[in-house]
Protein backbone atom coordinates (compact mmCIF):
# COMPACT_ATOMS: atom_id res chain seq x y z
CA UNK A 1 0.00 0.00 0.00
CA UNK A 2 1.62 3.61 -1.29
CA UNK A 3 1.86 5.94 2.06
CA UNK A 4 1.26 9.40 1.70
CA UNK A 5 3.22 12.14 3.54
CA UNK A 6 0.82 15.35 4.82
CA UNK A 7 2.20 18.50 3.51
CA UNK A 8 3.11 20.72 6.54
CA UNK A 9 0.33 23.44 7.25
CA UNK A 10 1.07 27.21 7.89
CA UNK A 11 -1.76 28.92 9.40
CA UNK A 12 -1.36 32.89 9.25
CA UNK A 13 -3.17 34.09 12.13
CA UNK A 14 -4.04 37.88 11.32
CA UNK A 15 -6.76 40.74 12.44
CA UNK A 16 -8.24 40.51 9.04
CA UNK A 17 -7.51 40.34 5.09
CA UNK A 18 -8.84 43.99 3.64
CA UNK A 19 -7.70 46.35 1.49
CA UNK A 20 -3.76 47.28 2.96
CA UNK A 21 0.03 46.57 2.74
CA UNK A 22 0.60 44.54 5.62
CA UNK A 23 -2.41 42.29 4.21
CA UNK A 24 -1.75 42.26 1.09
CA UNK A 25 1.36 40.69 2.00
CA UNK A 26 0.21 37.98 3.66
CA UNK A 27 -2.20 37.41 1.10
CA UNK A 28 0.59 36.89 -1.07
CA UNK A 29 2.16 34.25 2.02
CA UNK A 30 -1.23 32.49 1.84
CA UNK A 31 -1.16 32.04 -1.83
CA UNK A 32 2.19 31.46 -2.38
CA UNK A 33 3.25 28.95 0.34
CA UNK A 34 6.93 27.57 0.73
CA UNK A 35 7.74 24.38 -1.77
CA UNK A 36 5.77 21.42 0.21
CA UNK A 37 4.16 23.01 2.63
CA UNK A 38 0.20 24.19 3.01
CA UNK A 39 -1.56 27.56 4.34
CA UNK A 40 -4.15 28.60 5.59
CA UNK A 41 -5.37 32.08 7.28
CA UNK A 42 -7.47 32.77 10.19
CA UNK A 43 -8.81 36.33 11.14
CA UNK A 44 -9.93 37.67 13.77
CA UNK A 45 -11.98 40.25 12.87
CA UNK A 46 -13.06 40.62 9.37
CA UNK A 47 -11.78 38.42 6.60
CA UNK A 48 -12.22 41.38 4.48
CA UNK A 49 -11.87 41.95 0.30
CA UNK A 50 -8.17 40.44 0.09
CA UNK A 51 -9.38 37.08 1.80
CA UNK A 52 -12.82 36.79 -0.18
CA UNK A 53 -10.78 36.95 -2.99
CA UNK A 54 -8.37 34.16 -1.84
CA UNK A 55 -11.84 32.22 -0.79
CA UNK A 56 -12.78 32.28 -4.10
CA UNK A 57 -9.86 30.92 -5.68
CA UNK A 58 -9.82 28.07 -3.04
CA UNK A 59 -7.86 28.88 -0.26
CA UNK A 60 -9.00 28.28 3.14
CA UNK A 61 -9.52 31.42 4.99
CA UNK A 62 -11.76 30.77 8.57
CA UNK A 63 -13.19 33.57 10.38
CA UNK A 64 -12.99 33.55 14.56
CA UNK A 65 -14.47 36.60 15.69
CA UNK A 66 -13.42 38.44 18.99
CA UNK A 67 -14.97 40.73 20.69
CA UNK A 68 -14.26 44.34 21.76
CA UNK A 69 -12.42 42.96 25.25
CA UNK A 70 -10.06 40.21 25.53
CA UNK A 71 -11.71 36.50 25.17
CA UNK A 72 -10.12 33.70 26.40
CA UNK A 73 -12.48 31.38 24.60
CA UNK A 74 -10.97 32.80 20.90
CA UNK A 75 -7.44 31.06 22.18
CA UNK A 76 -9.36 28.23 22.67
CA UNK A 77 -10.68 27.95 19.32
CA UNK A 78 -7.67 28.67 17.57
CA UNK A 79 -6.39 25.75 19.64
CA UNK A 80 -9.35 23.78 18.23
CA UNK A 81 -8.89 25.17 14.42
CA UNK A 82 -5.01 24.10 14.87
CA UNK A 83 -6.12 20.48 16.12
CA UNK A 84 -8.52 20.13 13.89
CA UNK A 85 -6.58 21.09 10.66
CA UNK A 86 -2.84 19.62 11.91
CA UNK A 87 -1.40 23.16 12.31
CA UNK A 88 2.26 22.49 12.64
CA UNK A 89 3.12 26.96 12.21
CA UNK A 90 0.96 29.40 13.66
CA UNK A 91 2.46 32.67 12.23
CA UNK A 92 1.07 35.33 13.88
CA UNK A 93 0.81 38.84 12.14
CA UNK A 94 0.73 41.76 14.42
CA UNK A 95 0.43 41.73 18.61
CA UNK A 96 -3.03 41.23 18.84
CA UNK A 97 -3.43 37.41 16.75
CA UNK A 98 0.43 37.04 18.40
CA UNK A 99 -1.22 37.12 21.74
CA UNK A 100 -4.27 34.99 21.12
CA UNK A 101 -1.60 32.64 18.61
CA UNK A 102 0.72 32.28 22.31
CA UNK A 103 -2.06 31.43 24.43
CA UNK A 104 -3.92 28.88 22.09
CA UNK A 105 -0.93 26.82 22.86
CA UNK A 106 -2.11 25.76 26.93
CA UNK A 107 -4.50 23.72 25.00
CA UNK A 108 -2.72 22.41 22.22
CA UNK A 109 0.92 22.70 22.45
CA UNK A 110 1.55 21.29 19.04
CA UNK A 111 1.90 23.89 16.82
CA UNK A 112 4.96 26.33 16.76
CA UNK A 113 4.28 29.83 17.15
CA UNK A 114 5.50 32.51 14.98
CA UNK A 115 5.34 36.98 15.54
CA UNK A 116 6.35 38.88 13.11
CA UNK A 117 5.07 42.53 13.92
CA UNK A 118 4.50 44.49 11.17
CA UNK A 119 4.70 48.40 12.37
CA UNK A 120 3.59 50.37 15.37
CA UNK A 121 0.99 52.41 17.02
CA UNK A 122 1.58 56.01 17.51
CA UNK A 123 2.04 56.91 19.53
CA UNK A 124 3.96 54.31 20.83
CA UNK A 125 3.92 54.42 24.75
CA UNK A 126 4.76 51.38 27.04
CA UNK A 127 2.21 49.35 29.42
CA UNK A 128 3.34 47.76 32.69
CA UNK A 129 0.38 45.21 32.35
CA UNK A 130 1.70 44.61 28.49
CA UNK A 131 5.07 44.15 29.75
CA UNK A 132 3.73 41.36 32.18
CA UNK A 133 1.60 40.06 29.45
CA UNK A 134 4.49 39.70 27.05
CA UNK A 135 7.04 37.90 29.57
CA UNK A 136 4.18 35.56 30.25
CA UNK A 137 3.73 34.71 26.56
CA UNK A 138 7.37 34.59 25.50
CA UNK A 139 8.05 31.05 26.47
CA UNK A 140 4.84 29.94 24.42
CA UNK A 141 6.74 31.80 21.45
CA UNK A 142 9.47 30.23 19.41
CA UNK A 143 10.72 33.17 16.73
CA UNK A 144 9.93 37.02 16.68
CA UNK A 145 10.37 38.81 13.98
CA UNK A 146 10.03 42.32 12.36
CA UNK A 147 9.86 44.38 8.79
CA UNK A 148 12.55 47.39 10.22
CA UNK A 149 15.31 47.69 12.46
CA UNK A 150 12.30 50.17 13.68
CA UNK A 151 9.94 48.23 14.45
CA UNK A 152 12.72 45.76 16.02
CA UNK A 153 13.82 48.67 18.21
CA UNK A 154 10.59 49.32 19.43
CA UNK A 155 9.74 45.59 20.22
CA UNK A 156 13.14 45.64 22.59
CA UNK A 157 12.20 49.50 24.28
CA UNK A 158 8.67 49.35 24.50
CA UNK A 159 7.41 45.99 24.89
CA UNK A 160 10.49 44.81 26.45
CA UNK A 161 11.28 41.82 24.51
CA UNK A 162 14.96 40.68 24.29
CA UNK A 163 16.82 41.83 21.39
CA UNK A 164 18.24 38.45 20.92
CA UNK A 165 14.90 36.89 20.62
CA UNK A 166 14.07 39.02 17.43
CA UNK A 167 14.57 39.13 13.70
CA UNK A 168 14.35 41.60 11.21
CA UNK A 169 13.09 40.45 7.70
CA UNK A 170 12.01 42.65 5.25
CA UNK A 171 8.68 43.18 3.83
CA UNK A 172 9.19 42.15 0.24
CA UNK A 173 7.06 42.70 -3.14
CA UNK A 174 6.77 40.73 -6.38
CA UNK A 175 8.59 42.48 -8.78
CA UNK A 176 7.03 40.22 -11.57
CA UNK A 177 4.08 42.98 -11.17
CA UNK A 178 6.43 45.50 -12.52
CA UNK A 179 7.85 44.03 -15.81
CA UNK A 180 6.44 44.56 -19.31
CA UNK A 181 3.90 47.05 -18.32
CA UNK A 182 2.70 49.29 -21.00
CA UNK A 183 4.60 52.82 -21.40
CA UNK A 184 3.92 55.83 -19.32
CA UNK A 185 1.87 57.88 -21.90
CA UNK A 186 0.19 54.25 -23.09
CA UNK A 187 -0.51 53.99 -19.42
CA UNK A 188 -2.25 57.23 -18.99
CA UNK A 189 -4.44 56.87 -22.09
CA UNK A 190 -5.54 53.88 -20.59
CA UNK A 191 -5.69 55.31 -17.14
CA UNK A 192 -7.31 58.96 -18.07
CA UNK A 193 -4.18 60.64 -16.76
CA UNK A 194 -3.23 63.55 -18.88
CA UNK A 195 0.21 63.57 -20.01
CA UNK A 196 1.92 67.31 -19.41
CA UNK A 197 0.58 66.90 -15.98
CA UNK A 198 3.16 65.39 -13.21
CA UNK A 199 1.48 63.19 -10.82
CA UNK A 200 2.39 62.47 -7.18
CA UNK A 201 1.00 59.36 -5.90
CA UNK A 202 0.24 58.03 -2.53
CA UNK A 203 -0.96 54.25 -2.81
CA UNK A 204 -2.71 53.59 0.82
CA UNK A 205 -5.03 52.72 3.18
CA UNK A 206 -7.14 55.93 4.16
CA UNK A 207 -6.22 55.92 7.67
CA UNK A 208 -5.69 58.55 10.00
CA UNK A 209 -1.73 57.45 10.78
CA UNK A 210 -1.10 58.05 7.38
CA UNK A 211 -1.41 62.17 7.97
CA UNK A 212 -3.03 62.80 4.66
CA UNK A 213 -4.92 65.72 5.76
CA UNK A 214 -0.93 67.41 6.35
CA UNK A 215 -0.56 65.66 3.05
CA UNK A 216 -3.13 67.89 1.42
CA UNK A 217 -1.68 70.79 2.95
CA UNK A 218 1.54 70.32 1.94
CA UNK A 219 -0.20 69.37 -1.72
CA UNK A 220 -1.98 73.01 -1.45
CA UNK A 221 1.46 74.60 -1.19
CA UNK A 222 2.81 73.17 -4.25
CA UNK A 223 0.16 73.58 -6.29
CA UNK A 224 -0.29 77.37 -6.11
CA UNK A 225 4.02 77.39 -6.87
CA UNK A 226 3.60 74.80 -9.69
CA UNK A 227 0.56 74.34 -10.88
CA UNK A 228 1.21 71.61 -13.25
CA UNK A 229 1.00 68.89 -11.00
CA UNK A 230 -1.93 66.69 -9.52
CA UNK A 231 -2.40 64.12 -6.68
CA UNK A 232 -3.11 61.17 -6.55
CA UNK A 233 -5.09 58.69 -3.69
CA UNK A 234 -5.54 55.20 -4.54
CA UNK A 235 -7.19 53.14 -1.48
CA UNK A 236 -10.09 53.02 1.37
CA UNK A 237 -10.59 53.38 4.00
CA UNK A 238 -12.20 54.77 7.10
CA UNK A 239 -10.57 58.56 6.54
CA UNK A 240 -11.79 59.26 3.35
CA UNK A 241 -15.11 61.51 4.65
CA UNK A 242 -12.50 63.61 6.12
CA UNK A 243 -10.02 63.55 3.43
CA UNK A 244 -12.85 64.73 1.23
CA UNK A 245 -13.59 67.72 3.52
CA UNK A 246 -9.98 68.77 3.40
CA UNK A 247 -10.20 68.83 -0.44
CA UNK A 248 -13.52 70.53 -0.52
CA UNK A 249 -11.71 73.07 2.44
CA UNK A 250 -8.25 73.89 0.55
CA UNK A 251 -10.57 74.18 -2.76
CA UNK A 252 -8.28 71.24 -4.41
CA UNK A 253 -11.23 69.22 -5.80
CA UNK A 254 -9.73 69.47 -9.21
CA UNK A 255 -6.21 68.76 -8.31
CA UNK A 256 -6.79 65.46 -6.15
CA UNK A 257 -8.32 62.21 -7.11
CA UNK A 258 -9.44 59.92 -4.69
CA UNK A 259 -9.53 56.36 -6.94
CA UNK A 260 -10.51 54.17 -4.55
CA UNK A 261 -8.94 50.75 -4.16
CA UNK A 262 -7.48 49.75 -7.18
CA UNK A 263 -6.50 46.18 -8.65
CA UNK A 264 -4.17 47.40 -10.82
CA UNK A 265 -1.59 49.56 -8.31
CA UNK A 266 1.50 48.84 -10.41
CA UNK A 267 0.39 50.41 -13.48
CA UNK A 268 -1.04 53.89 -11.14
CA UNK A 269 2.72 54.22 -10.17
CA UNK A 270 4.06 52.94 -13.04
CA UNK A 271 2.00 56.22 -14.61
CA UNK A 272 3.23 58.69 -11.87
CA UNK A 273 6.30 60.52 -11.34
CA UNK A 274 6.44 61.00 -7.88
CA UNK A 275 5.54 59.14 -4.62
CA UNK A 276 4.68 60.57 -1.57
CA UNK A 277 4.30 59.35 1.72
CA UNK A 278 3.25 61.08 4.82
CA UNK A 279 2.53 58.47 7.88
CA UNK A 280 2.85 59.64 11.51
CA UNK A 281 4.38 55.76 11.85
CA UNK A 282 5.52 53.03 10.10
CA UNK A 283 7.13 49.20 9.62
CA UNK A 284 8.03 48.47 6.41
CA UNK A 285 5.72 50.36 4.07
CA UNK A 286 4.89 47.90 1.55
CA UNK A 287 3.38 50.92 -0.83
CA UNK A 288 6.69 52.43 0.07
CA UNK A 289 8.53 49.58 -1.70
CA UNK A 290 6.25 49.06 -4.63
CA UNK A 291 7.14 52.51 -6.09
CA UNK A 292 10.55 51.65 -5.57
CA UNK A 293 9.82 48.79 -7.60
CA UNK A 294 7.88 51.30 -10.00
CA UNK A 295 11.08 52.88 -10.45
CA UNK A 296 9.67 56.41 -8.59
CA UNK A 297 11.50 58.66 -6.06
CA UNK A 298 9.92 59.34 -3.26
CA UNK A 299 9.19 61.83 -0.81
CA UNK A 300 8.54 60.44 2.84
CA UNK A 301 8.39 61.24 6.62
CA UNK A 302 10.94 60.21 8.95
CA UNK A 303 8.94 57.46 10.17
CA UNK A 304 9.40 54.05 11.42
CA UNK A 305 11.37 52.30 8.92
CA UNK A 306 10.75 54.83 5.94
CA UNK A 307 14.23 56.40 6.83
CA UNK A 308 16.14 53.16 6.51
CA UNK A 309 13.71 51.78 3.29
CA UNK A 310 14.57 55.43 1.59
CA UNK A 311 18.17 56.57 1.25
CA UNK A 312 17.81 60.66 1.88
CA UNK A 313 19.41 62.35 -1.10
CA UNK A 314 20.09 58.81 -2.92
CA UNK A 315 16.40 57.27 -3.97
CA UNK A 316 14.23 60.32 -1.91
CA UNK A 317 13.74 62.98 0.17
CA UNK A 318 13.01 62.23 3.79
CA UNK A 319 11.39 65.24 5.88
CA UNK A 320 10.13 65.40 10.00
CA UNK A 321 7.34 63.62 10.68
CA UNK A 322 4.42 66.16 11.06
CA UNK A 323 5.95 69.12 9.04
CA UNK A 324 3.76 70.45 6.29
CA UNK A 325 6.73 73.25 4.89
CA UNK A 326 9.37 70.41 5.02
CA UNK A 327 6.78 68.02 3.17
CA UNK A 328 5.78 70.55 0.68
CA UNK A 329 9.33 72.10 -0.10
CA UNK A 330 10.78 68.36 -0.66
CA UNK A 331 7.71 67.77 -3.16
CA UNK A 332 8.32 71.16 -5.15
CA UNK A 333 12.03 70.74 -4.79
CA UNK A 334 11.53 67.28 -6.87
CA UNK A 335 8.53 68.11 -9.28
CA UNK A 336 10.97 70.93 -10.76
CA UNK A 337 13.75 68.80 -11.26
CA UNK A 338 13.56 66.24 -13.75
CA UNK A 339 17.16 64.75 -13.78
CA UNK A 340 17.18 64.64 -10.31
CA UNK A 341 13.86 62.87 -10.57
CA UNK A 342 15.23 60.62 -13.04
CA UNK A 343 18.79 60.05 -10.66
CA UNK A 344 16.44 59.06 -7.63
CA UNK A 345 14.49 56.56 -9.29
CA UNK A 346 17.08 54.33 -10.73
CA UNK A 347 18.79 54.56 -7.37
CA UNK A 348 15.19 53.58 -6.26
CA UNK A 349 14.82 50.36 -8.31
CA UNK A 350 18.24 49.17 -8.06
CA UNK A 351 18.15 49.31 -3.85
CA UNK A 352 14.52 47.74 -4.24
CA UNK A 353 16.18 44.57 -6.04
CA UNK A 354 18.97 44.40 -3.56
CA UNK A 355 16.87 44.07 -0.81
CA UNK A 356 13.02 44.31 -1.28
CA UNK A 357 11.86 41.86 -3.54
CA UNK A 358 9.48 39.20 -2.84
CA UNK A 359 12.25 36.24 -3.01
CA UNK A 360 13.84 37.37 -0.40
CA UNK A 361 11.59 37.90 2.12
CA UNK A 362 10.09 34.39 1.15
CA UNK A 363 13.23 32.66 1.43
CA UNK A 364 13.72 34.23 4.73
CA UNK A 365 10.28 32.95 5.80
CA UNK A 366 11.07 29.60 4.69
CA UNK A 367 14.45 29.54 6.03
CA UNK A 368 12.85 30.22 9.69
CA UNK A 369 10.01 27.15 9.10
CA UNK A 370 12.11 24.81 8.26
CA UNK A 371 14.55 25.48 10.99
CA UNK A 372 10.92 24.90 13.63
CA UNK A 373 9.90 21.61 11.45
CA UNK A 374 13.62 20.24 11.67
Amino acid sequence: MKSTTIQPHICHLVLGLPLGGTEALVTYMLRNPPEGYRSSAVCLDEIGILGESALADGRTVTLIPRGHRFDWRVARKIAQYCKAHKVDILHCHHYTPWCYGALARLWNPNPRVVFTEHGRLYPDEPSFKRRLFNKAILPLTDVITAVSPFVADALASVEQIPPHRISVIFNGVDEARFVNLPDKRELRNTLGLDHETLYFILCSRLDPIKWIEGLLAAFRSVIDAFAGCRLLLIGEGEARGRIEADIERLHLGGAVLLAGYRRNVPEWLAASDIFVLSSHSEGTSVSLVESMAAGLPSVVTNAGGNAYVVEDGVTGIVVPVRDVDALAAAMLSLARDPDLRRRYAENAHRRFRNLFAMSRMLNSYAAVYEKLMN
